[in-house]
């Protein structure tokens, strides 16, 4: 999700749009995957470790969010 923020970041930058700051407190995501061999991170195995998994879903979530607010224009322009 680094990277995810890391990208909404730069949108923000590129758009010089206050709503970019207040949308990114709100943004919240639950992702299912499935692995054979999951590995966790930290005693509570709330965050996923497997690298190869987690630069797949902040590449797939980052593309869903550029499409929406591609289609959603006028939302993110108030």
């Amino acid at each position: 999700m680094i990277m995810l923020e890391n990208r909404l970041l730069n949108l923000k930058r590129e758009r010089q749009n206050p709503f970019w700051g207040r949308t990114r407190e709100g943004l919240s995501a639950v992702i299912s995957v499935k692995l054979a061999e999951p590995q966790f991170e930290g005693q509570t195995k709330s965050k996923l470790g497997n690298p190869e998994i987690r630069n797949q879903t902040d590449s797939v979530v980052a593309q869903a969010v550029q499409l929406f607010w591609k289609i959603t224009p006028l939302m993110h322009e108030r």
